[in-house]
């Protein structure tokens, strides 16, 4: 076969296609309720992955010297660090529960 004889192949050209059908699923008709539950069902492949941030705060109750109050400090610690994301958090899952 001679060059001019062999089919095309690019990497690009299924990129084309492929933006379109996201952008008619989950565009056209824009639909919160999709957004949600497409949300939700990332958040529960993320929840099974073991990443992010660990909520352990008893990890060393197997150790030697381990005392509750040292686990209550981290635990305190904890949540003084990341008010930032937690207030918002728990005002729009009350919100939610409400409505």
């Amino acid at each position: 076969m001679t060059p001019e004889q062999l089919p095309r192949i690019s990497v690009i050209d299924p990129i084309s296609p492929t933006f379109e059908r996201v952008n008619l699923i989950l565009f056209r008709p824009f639909d919160l309720g999709k957004w949600f539950v497409i949300g939700f069902c990332a958040w529960l492949a993320y929840l099974g992955s073991g990443g992010g941030p660990s909520f352990n705060f008893f990890y060393r109750q197997h150790q030697p010297g381990f005392e509750a109050d040292q686990a209550f400090h981290q635990a305190k610690e904890f949540v003084l660090d990341n008010l930032h994301w937690l207030i918002p958090s728990v005002i729009a899952i009350a919100v939610l529960i409400i409505a």
